[in-house]
């Protein structure tokens, strides 16, 4: 068990709630970049110049 772990098993509602809200934080996060970087490996004329298509 990590030391994190073993913090929040003792009774701390407010940390273990910090806890998971930072790690759901951390994967929005990743989902976004991954996202924008998916965006712009597939259509990287898009977001050079979005006013090109009619």
């Amino acid at each position: 068990m990590s030391p994190i772990m073993r913090i929040l098993k003792k009774n701390q509602p407010s940390s273990r709630c910090v806890y998971i809200m930072i790690r759901y934080m951390g994967q929005q996060v990743v989902a976004i970049l991954e996202m924008g970087q998916w965006l712009h490996a597939l259509a990287p004329d898009l977001s050079s110049c979005p006013s090109s298509s009619p």
